[in-house]
């Protein structure tokens, strides 16, 4: 009888820890954050707890960039979606990066595009137009004028007179980094930017931004860049 009761009481553990194992929920994968707003500047760690297995993406790269830890590092503004895929399952968040500087505005830019079509676009106030020069007062807190280049009545350059200030520069050049792909600076001293889409850049020049189709008008040579704005 006493064995009896042993192997019963044994057998009874047995199903009863293998039930409890049944009914252990098993761990749903889920994001840390579904959403996160930040600047340019800075960076946002995304996690999927309890699992190790995550593959990340970042849908817009130049928004920002994903590495294989989740952690999402701001490139410019701009809105991202971040995808983890993790245990068959796909999980989504969004990113949203901010501009510190909004107080620019722009020229038009349309390479090629006819005199009277940068008129019609413009809502700014004209200064001054001549046949190779249409110019405009500044929209923004930052720019006195806006000016556009134009030959034979198509623009063929823009640029902005920045305040000369050194605060305005420095919001100018932070403007730029949001916007733009930084690539360096050239012997003369230019701070040259790229377009997302690489057709135009944007150098500064002491109170100017010019924005050209040339590669880099004054010198061939760049140079790797640390600024201290």
């Amino acid at each position: 009888m006493t064995n009896f009761l042993k192997i019963s009481t044994y057998l009874f553990l047995c199903i009863s820890i293998v039930a409890c194992s049944k009914d252990d929920p098993q761990p749903v994968p889920a994001l840390s954050r579904s959403e996160a707003v930040i600047k340019y500047d800075e960076d946002v760690q995304f996690r999927v707890p309890n699992f190790s297995d995550v593959t990340w993406f970042s849908s817009d790269e130049f928004v920002g960039t994903v590495d294989e830890s989740g952690k999402f590092t701001a490139q410019h503004i701009g809105e991202a979606t971040i995808t983890a895929e993790v245990d068959g399952k796909t999980l989504i968040a969004r990113v949203v990066v901010e501009p510190y500087v909004t107080s620019m505005v722009e020229p038009y830019v349309n390479f090629g595009g006819s005199v009277q079509s940068i008129k019609e676009y413009e809502k700014r106030e004209i200064f001054s137009e001549n046949n190779t020069f249409l110019v405009y007062y500044g929209q923004g807190d930052l720019e006195n004028t806006v000016g556009y280049i134009t030959y034979q009545g198509v623009m063929t350059g823009a640029h902005i007179n920045l305040k000369f200030e050194h605060s305005v520069i420095q919001s100018a050049m932070t403007f730029y980094k949001e916007r733009y792909n930084y690539l360096g600076k050239v012997e003369n001293g230019r701070e040259y930017f790229e377009s997302k889409d690489g057709l135009y850049r944007v150098f500064i020049s002491n109170e100017y931004a010019y924005y050209t189709k040339d590669l880099f008008p004054g010198s061939t040579v760049i140079k790797e860049v640390s600024m201290e704005w």
